[in-house]
């Protein structure tokens, strides 16, 4: 779902974990909280709340970093080149 938010231009609120910290920039397209935080995490919703401008911000800067990495046409293109260029047969 993290990418489905940041595709459609909202920032991100997760926890600092493998595989979110690889595509949240803390403070930039979202934020990272460590697991169970549960005052921070309301801090954080509280936080978008109330500054409306930077949830823009930070879900413009999701929506690039989203049109940069998740574009399944070039991945697949990426994939069959290098299937193409490792094929034996």
């Amino acid at each position: 779902m993290i990418q489905e938010a940041m595709a459609i231009g909202r920032p991100v609120i997760t926890t600092n974990v493998p595989g979110c910290r690889d595509i949240i920039n803390d403070g930039v397209n979202g934020f990272l909280i460590p697991p169970f935080e549960i005052n921070l995490l309301a801090e954080k919703m509280k936080y978008f709340i109330e500054n409306k401008d930077k949830v823009l911000e930070m879900g413009l800067a999701g929506r690039k970093f989203a049109e940069k990495n998740f574009d399944a046409f070039e991945k697949n293109n990426r994939l069959a080149s290098i299937i193409k260029s490792n094929n034996d047969f």
